[in-house]
């Protein structure tokens, strides 16, 4: 049972330790290899609400191999190590957060982190603690604390509250949990129109990594191979990004919350990469919550869209 701060679900694992079923798993090795990070682990969903459960459910036998975090390297050794054991994939794919680290071609220097911190009017500093210290805030700091005593029965209580649309707005008005609307995942320095240059030189190497993925299933198991982007909530949500840069004082026309995605997207395509949009269907949805309401991974609405557009490439049979 996985009980943090915003869930309170049941994660299984089987014997090689991946988030897939134990009964049936020699199975899915003859189908379909996903490789990815927390939001095809995952994170915070039951097992059956993973869209790769899904797609098992749909009678596409798909092996779960993601991690917490995406790792090219890690990936090809299990490709490796399931190669050993008998593993022949149809079809490989790694599906990508965009909220990954690339490397910075420029990073910004000590002095220059000093400076930034420092940066902010005093009056918002003052505003920040007057919400601190009103009376509710003390209360239910002081309940927090004694809760954190027991982690399991604080994510029970904190995953129900949330789950009150007027409760969990009263909350996170008051600072007292976490606003996700006004933060960055992923480096800030990927959205900022003027590095521009330094975003596709990063989505330039990232996608190099990629490629010896696809190069390992094209020549050892003769799959087909592509890559699902699954935008970060910034890029799915415009109104979200518009109260961020209105919190950070950010002009909008120096920002591109797309800008990571469009950036990895043409240097994938370039490498010969074929990228599955769900983007597009994300939209389609209308649905202005796919992802947890102060966690930004997708939720179980978000992995049935993320099944059913996997689900037509993979029956398609068409570009890899």
């Amino acid at each position: 049972r996985f009980s943090p701060a915003n869930y309170d679900v049941v994660n299984t694992t089987n014997s090689f330790g991946f988030r897939d079923r134990q009964v049936g798993f020699e199975e899915d090795l003859k189908g379909t290899w996903i490789f990815g990070d927390s939001n095809t682990f995952a994170m915070g969903l039951n097992d059956e609400d993973a869209y790769t459960a899904m797609l098992d459910a749909k009678n596409l036998p798909t092996a779960n191999m993601a991690g917490l975090g995406s790792n090219v390297p890690r990936d090809l050794r299990i490709m490796d190590k399931m190669a050993e054991l008998g593993g022949r994939p149809k079809q490989v794919l790694l599906a990508l957060s965009m909220n990954f680290v690339p490397f910075d071609p420029n990073p910004v220097s000590p002095n220059e982190i000093t400076g930034i911190v420092k940066v902010g009017p005093f009056n918002e500093f003052q505003e920040k603690l007057i919400n601190a210290t009103r009376p509710e805030s003390f209360l239910f700091r002081s309940i927090k604390t004694i809760l954190l005593r027991n982690v399991a029965l604080y994510g029970f209580i904190k995953s129900k509250m949330v789950s009150v649309p007027a409760l969990r707005d009263w909350l996170r008005d008051r600072g007292l949990v976490q606003d996700i609307d006004i933060q960055s995942r992923g480096p800030a320095w990927m959205k900022d129109k003027a590095r521009r240059a330094d975003v596709e030189a990063a989505a330039a190497d990232q996608a190099d990594q990629i490629s010896t993925l696809k190069e390992k299933a094209q020549k050892e198991f003769g799959s087909r191979f592509a890559v699902v982007l699954l935008p970060d909530y910034h890029h799915l949500y415009p109104s979200r990004f518009a109260k961020y840069l209105a919190y950070f004082k950010l002009a909008p026309e120096t920002q591109d919350a797309a800008q990571p995605y469009d950036a990895l997207k043409a240097a994938l395509q370039a490498r010969g990469i074929f990228v599955i949009d769900v983007l597009g269907p994300l939209r389609a949805t209308n649905d202005p919550q796919l992802i947890f309401y102060n966690d930004s991974h997708y939720d179980r609405h978000g992995h049935v869209i993320f099944a059913q557009t996997i689900a037509d490439w993979i029956t398609s049979g068409g570009s890899d």
